[in-house]
């Protein structure tokens, strides 16, 4: 949405904070930043740690970009889910 620098700043605090935050909620600043690679490592950790969340990303629009991300169905298919049923209940990204 064109605020790249905002991004750039809300991931620089979440990742500075000395608190736990989600791999998921990092991915999706990585993701709208065009950073799939990292996006996909974050996604990767949040699996490795159990995330609550992460079931939310097969359907989160957010995360539309990534879909025919091998690495991101395989980790679908780890934490249980049908990609193609997934995808074919989620909106898409406008």
């Amino acid at each position: 949405m064109n605020r790249r620098d905002e991004a750039v700043r809300a991931l620089n605090a979440a990742t500075a904070n000395r608190r736990y935050t989600p791999g998921d909620a990092i991915a999706h600043v990585h993701v709208s930043l065009g950073e799939h690679d990292e996006a996909i490592r974050e996604l990767e950790r949040a699996c490795q740690e159990r995330s609550s969340s992460l079931h939310f990303v097969g359907i989160a629009p957010e995360f539309a970009q990534i879909r025919g991300d091998r690495r991101f169905t395989a980790i679908l298919e780890r934490i249980g889910l049908e990609p193609d049923k997934v995808f074919a209940s989620a909106p898409s990204r406008r």
